[in-house]
């Protein structure tokens, strides 16, 4: 594994510093290169809006897993290639970015974010979604453009609140004439050929 060299890990490091010191809620690790984080993230107890982007993460750390705090985890280009069960206990989430990783899956567990309104799992190679998604009654913004993703839980046009759904550049894309990413959900889900909702 490719280690970052001391002055990013510094860098990193007061930055989370910073956070502690000052309280914040909030806390930024971009373009650092990490593929690891600091033990003492874990110990921002206060933190609501972790961003780490553009890093050389290829699992979601265990420092982030102490956080169930977050409302906001966006974890953009990255290598993530799979996402723990314990997602799951991130009961406070609203905002979940996972786009421009290396994601095939997502575990059952994600269905239990019930306060989830914003999941991004755009260019991923991930060609399904568990059927549990159809448990996130606050989802109103789904984006699924520039996956692999070939059916859809058949529940999804189920979601109350769902009001943006892109499928734009996905093998599903391709199969419904105009497709717009201002396309009512209802309206696509409702073209999606027989057998794409499973």
């Amino acid at each position: 594994m490719q280690k970052h060299i001391p002055w990013v890990e510094n860098l990193a490091l007061q930055k989370i510093v910073d956070a502690k010191d000052n309280q914040k809620d909030w806390l930024v690790l971009e373009h650092l290169g990490l593929n690891e984080l600091h033990p003492s993230l874990s110990e921002l107890t206060s933190l609501l809006e972790l961003y780490v982007i553009d890093n050389l993460l290829e699992t979601i750390p265990a420092e982030i897993l102490t956080l169930k705090q977050l409302t906001r985890l966006d974890l953009f280009y990255n290598h993530i290639s799979e996402i723990p069960a314990e997602i799951g206990e991130f009961q406070q989430l609203t905002h979940l970015t996972l786009s421009a990783n290396q994601l095939t899956s997502l575990p059952h567990e994600i269905g239990t974010l019930t306060r989830l309104t914003h999941l991004n799992l755009s260019s991923n190679p991930i060609t399904s979604l568990p059927a549990s998604i159809a448990n996130l009654v606050e989802l109103t913004h789904l984006d699924l453009s520039e996956t692999a993703i070939t059916s859809l839980p058949a529940a999804l046009a189920d979601l109350p609140k769902l009001s943006y759904l892109d499928l734009c550049h996905t093998p599903l894309s391709e199969q419904i004439p105009g497709l717009t990413r201002q396309t009512d959900p209802a309206v696509i889900l409702s073209n999606l050929p027989a057998g794409t909702l499973i």
